[in-house]
Parts: C-alpha cells; structure tokens; sequence
C-alpha cells in the first residue's frame, strides 16, 4: 500500500506538475527543523534561495512569500527583489501575503489576510493591509 500511494504521489507531481518543498531547497531555500508547509502555500519558485526559514515554523494554506516584485516595474522601471527571513517560532495565517526584504521576527504571528511590506519584531503579531503590529491585551478570568 505504501508503495502504490508513493506512486499515485509521484505521477500526481508530474501530471500536475506541482512543486514540492524539496524542489524549492534544490533550488537553494533554507529552512530549519519542524517547518510545516500547509496546502496551497505559494513560495517565490524563481527566488527561493532568497527566503530563509527557520525552527518550528508553520505557514498556513494559502499564504505567500514573495522574493520579488514587479509590480513596480512599469511605473518605477525596476523590479524590487529581496530576501525573505522568517525567524524560528512564527506563524504566518492562511493567505498571509510576506514581500521581498522582510524579516519576521521570533515568536512571531502574522495574522491571515496580512500584507506585510516591513520587518516585524520579535514576539509580536502584526495584522491588516498594510500589517502593523496589534496589541494583545490579557484579560483575567473572574
């Protein structure tokens, strides 16, 4: 059984021609233990040995890390193209959108649904488009 599921996976990948996480650290990612990737995670395929990775790492589905952007191109007459380091202990929430020349922090959350075009800081979570960091308050049990 676990030979035929190996072979439905590996005709799925070329059939579908879908890129799995050991193409993007083939082609020079970094990334450290206990890094799980959800469904549908797009990461820059083009500019992967940009983005580094850390330890206990979760990237929900749906989300993105993108090394460059050529949104500028037209107006600016260049692409912007930079790394991407995710530090150890983040979590980044479905559809998270992370640009080029951003480092997130440890013990970071990136709420679903940022856009994050800054470095976010150690042990805080940032939301919203553009993210910007939201203060937790802790309220106690009564």
């Amino acid at each position: 059984m676990k030979v035929l599921n190996f072979l439905r996976a590996r005709i799925r990948k070329i059939l579908l021609e879908e890129i799995w996480l050991d193409d993007y650290l083939k082609r020079g990612m970094k990334s450290g233990k206990n890094f799980s990737i959800q469904p549908g995670v797009i990461l820059d395929y083009s500019h992967c040995n940009l983005i580094t990775i850390g330890n206990n790492v979760t990237i929900a589905p749906q989300a993105y890390l993108l090394a460059h952007d050529a949104s500028t191109k037209r107006d600016l007459g260049y692409t912007k193209i930079g790394r991407i380091d995710i530090k150890d202990n983040v979590f980044a929430g479905a559809r998270a959108l992370i640009m080029p020349g951003v480092t997130v922090g440890e013990n970071s959350i990136v709420a679903a649904g940022a856009v994050v075009t800054k470095n976010v800081k150690p042990n805080t979570v940032v939301a919203g488009n553009p993210a910007k960091e939201i203060i937790l308050i802790r309220i106690k049990n009564y």
